[in-house]
């Protein structure tokens, strides 16, 4: 199925999007992202924090590739919740 999300004018996006989030199904999808995008940012954090604190403290490279390990995986579910949100709001679209 192709993404009739990424035709549409920015505008139209957006109209789309917010209709999309006013039924009850968007609503709760909307909570559910946010929370991902949240879990996201407290991935990033993290392994920002394991940076530093093993640049700091003179600990070993393990630290450093937790660090990159966390970081990775923070950016592939980042990634993973867009292409699942506009593979939602393009089924709306669809359906519509």
């Amino acid at each position: 199925m192709k993404i009739k999300y990424y035709r549409l004018s920015k505008e139209e996006r957006k109209q789309y999007r917010d209709k999309f989030y006013a039924t009850k199904k968007g609503k709760t999808f909307k909570k559910y992202t946010g929370y991902s995008y949240l879990m996201c940012i407290l991935l990033v954090a993290f392994s920002i924090y394991y940076v530093i604190d093993a640049y700091i403290n003179k600990l070993s490279k393990w630290y450093y590739i937790y660090a990159s390990i966390l970081l990775i995986i923070s950016i592939i579910m980042a990634l993973s919740v867009r292409k699942v949100r506009v593979t939602k709001i393009n089924d709306y679209i669809v359906k519509k």
